[in-house]
């Protein structure tokens, strides 16, 4: 078997929007997912829908934004 190694360097910007993008949007749009739906079933049904459509939407936003950001600053480097 042969080994394949990565030349190209990653930069820390290109990290950190793959973080942001990848784990921590989805997994804190799963979270306030998840809270605004217990804050529905226990009654709280304002702060539920806030937490489900305002929060929720962010977090899901915020790492579309960082995904796409990242896929540009990779395309940009390439052509430099």
């Amino acid at each position: 078997m042969t080994k394949t190694t990565n030349t190209a360097p990653v930069s820390q910007r290109q990290m950190v929007l793959a973080f942001i993008g990848l784990v921590a949007g989805p997994l804190l749009a799963l979270v306030s997912a998840g809270m605004g739906l217990y804050l529905v079933l226990t009654g709280h049904t304002v702060a539920g829908i806030l937490f489900i459509l305002v929060l929720t939407q962010a977090f899901i936003g915020v790492g579309l934004w960082a995904y796409n950001a990242r896929k540009k600053h990779a395309l940009a480097q390439k052509v430099d």
